[in-house]
């Protein structure tokens, strides 16, 4: 019996850059590369003063079987050089639109969770003004539970 957050968060890094509308949108398996500044990014398993996630496991009454709850926190931003957030979070909200389709369209995350397993969604929307115009971060949790042997 193994945790499955690692694999959680590996089909998120490998599901994101698949998706409609991903041209030009950096993802990272945690914090983005020293140096890089791209306009448009998603850091995985990792949120900027903040923790990138958690999981608990419970065995089942009958000791057969573990269940796990879990939470795998990434960060989507968008950062333009104009005034109006406006634009900025609809380019952010691209991207969380195009990941919670692809989640609502297969709950198992392609065979990561098992059958009975359950994932879902919760977003926090930050907006911020820098010397750089506006950005969005949108703080996205991907929640999941999971049966394991």
């Amino acid at each position: 019996m193994a945790a499955q957050w690692p694999q959680v968060k590996a089909w998120l890094v490998a599901t994101i850059p698949t998706l409609p509308g991903m041209s030009g949108v950096s993802v990272y398996a945690g914090p983005p590369e020293t140096g890089e500044q791209p306009e448009r990014y998603v850091t995985v398993g990792f949120v900027t003063d903040d923790h990138g996630g958690s999981y608990q496991l419970i065995q089942s009454p009958d000791g057969f079987q573990w269940d796990e709850a879990g939470e795998v926190r990434s960060e989507i931003v968008a950062q333009v050089g104009d005034s109006d957030p406006a634009i900025a979070q609809g380019e952010a909200f691209v991207i969380a639109d195009a990941l919670d389709r692809v989640i609502r369209s297969d709950h198992t995350l392609g065979k990561t969770l098992s059958p009975n397993g359950m994932a879902e969604t919760l977003v926090e929307v930050h907006s911020i003004s820098n010397a750089g115009g506006t950005a969005t971060a949108l703080i996205h949790t991907l929640r999941y539970t999971t049966t394991t042997l």
